[in-house]
């Protein structure tokens, strides 16, 4: 009887136990920590001409501002997790370069796309707040919308001269998609992934760019050709990092 009555107690607790057992979350954060290089280096906004790009032009940077936007997250079933952000990325401020997503389903995931500039539908329709709020100094105004991608700085023109140089780049003809392969899950936990810009490729990739031919370009009309070689070439300027 004892044994009996010692038996249903063990049960009952057991039972107890597992029906106290916290659950295990079914979604995450996943945060997003972006790093910059050039020539193997981390990039700088000021200082001395330190850079060489693959047309042999030594240079600094001044400006360096982009925006990333529409993340998608891409599970190995197929079935995307689409997140609308805009995020507004300034190498001189730290903060800026790292953001975050709440609520992403646990599973397996292959795939990160995202958009470096505004998409059509945020570009045509006037000013914004957030990430696009003009104070940002990425808004060009009605007839243009945003600018993707701004970068300044200056170069060595001859041996003795120094120019600056500056490409703006945007107008929904140039919204580059970035697709980039990823295996890692989200299993209840936070997950951190690094995407890496190499500014290099900005230069090189597949047309390798001299400022000489062209010291600025503003996607402004007479310079479509220039603006579209140069956003051909930011179509392979990130990579996936780790993953932790």
């Amino acid at each position: 009887m004892k044994n009996r009555i010692l038996s249903s107690f063990v049960l009952f607790a057991t039972i107890a136990w597992q029906g106290c057992k916290p659950e295990k979350n079914i979604e995450a954060t996943i945060k997003f920590v972006l790093t910059h290089s050039i020539n193997g280096q981390t990039p700088t906004i000021d200082g001395a001409l330190s850079y060489t790009n693959a047309a042999g032009n030594i240079f600094n940077l001044k400006t360096l501002k982009y925006y990333l936007s529409n993340v998608v997250l891409v599970n190995t079933d197929g079935s995307r997790k689409e997140l609308k952000n805009y995020q507004f990325i300034n190498l001189s401020d730290a903060s800026s370069q790292n953001f975050s997503f709440e609520k992403i389903p646990n599973g397996s995931y292959s795939k990160i796309e995202f958009y470096i500039g505004v998409d059509s539908l945020a570009n045509s329709t006037g000013v914004h707040t957030g990430a696009l709020d003009p104070a940002n100094q990425m808004y060009w105004g009605w007839d243009f919308g945003y600018r993707f991608w701004l970068i300044e700085g200056i170069y060595q023109k001859t041996s003795s001269i120094t120019s600056a140089f500056g490409y703006h780049i945007g107008t929904d003809t140039n919204l580059v998609k970035m697709s980039l392969l990823a295996n890692f899950k989200i299993d209840g936990i936070e997950r951190v992934v690094t995407l890496n810009c190499n500014l290099d490729e900005f230069f090189k990739d597949p047309t390798v760019w001299d400022i000489k031919s062209e010291e600025t370009n503003h996607s402004f009309p007479g310079q479509e050709a220039g603006a579209a070689t140069l956003a051909k070439n930011m179509a392979d300027m990130f990579s996936v990092g780790k993953i932790e």
